[in-house]
């Protein structure tokens, strides 16, 4: 993986890019879920809205891991 090629790469990318990925998928998060399936004809709101958990779990893994990891 690539933490396990470039570990310093991927520290500086956690500490600086994921907080603001995270804070944009608060932001996408917050709006009305209620517009996103009140069209019909555009589901892409709740599509995206799909993505961004996907997201979070994956990270949310990746985090547990590396924390298990380093405790052991």
């Amino acid at each position: 993986m690539v933490k396990d090629q470039h570990p310093q790469a991927v520290k500086e990318a956690t500490a600086t890019i994921l907080p603001v990925w995270l804070e944009a998928f608060k932001v996408l998060l917050n709006l009305d879920p209620l517009k996103d399936v009140s069209n019909q004809d555009n589901w892409d709101g709740l599509a995206v809205r799909i993505q961004v958990f996907r997201a979070c779990v994956q990270v949310h893994r990746v985090m547990l891991t590396e924390t298990r990891n380093s405790d052991a």
